[in-house]
């Protein structure tokens, strides 16, 4: 698993699409990672903006998230495969915000987290506010799945959003 907390972004094979991509490792059991990404209770710890959010825990199941952000999250969960696989559509009623997917592996002294967030959109500012969102939302659900929830703080998301955009423009510019 990689050491570095940072996302960065895959081109797949499919024209245009892209994925941002996160390794984390957390010293938790699986088990444990697992029934704090879909505890209901917990989501407004990390993930939601106010309370109600729910992922369904089946194929098809509905996926409701207000975000931080101000997005009503109104999905579906594509693929879920317990404290495996999660996988589920980042819409709302106005957009297609692409498909995130959790990856859970078991490794000693925890699990393996990969996170991706596919979308087909290929503005690098999209992407640097992607994965500063994402960078900031990882690592609330570590505080929180520790027992330590941290409040969303703008001022560190400015700070990451600026960081990406920098690295990104650099990697973009390369291609």
């Amino acid at each position: 698993m990689s050491e570095s907390r940072d996302g960065v972004l895959d081109f797949l094979a499919m024209p245009g699409s892209v994925a941002v991509h996160f390794e984390r490792m957390l010293p938790y059991s699986p088990k444990q990672v697992w029934e704090h990404l879909l505890n209901r209770d917990q989501l407004t710890e990390w993930l939601t903006s106010e309370p109600g959010g729910h992922i369904r825990r089946h194929e098809g199941g509905e996926v409701l998230l207000p975000t931080i952000g101000g997005a009503r999250i109104e999905s579906e969960v594509i693929e879920i495969i317990p404290e495996e696989t999660l996988v589920f559509g980042w819409e709302t009623r106005e957009w297609d915000g692409g498909v995130v997917g959790w990856y859970l592996d078991r490794e000693d002294g925890g699990t393996g987290v990969i996170f991706e967030h596919e979308d087909d959109a290929l503005d690098p500012e999209h992407y640097a506010r992607t994965l500063a969102n994402w960078h900031l939302t990882l690592d609330r659900f570590e505080a929180s799945l520790a027992g330590k929830p941290q409040a969303w703080s703008w001022d560190e998301w400015k700070k990451q959003y600026a960081r990406y955009s920098v690295t990104l423009l650099d990697e973009l510019s390369g291609l």
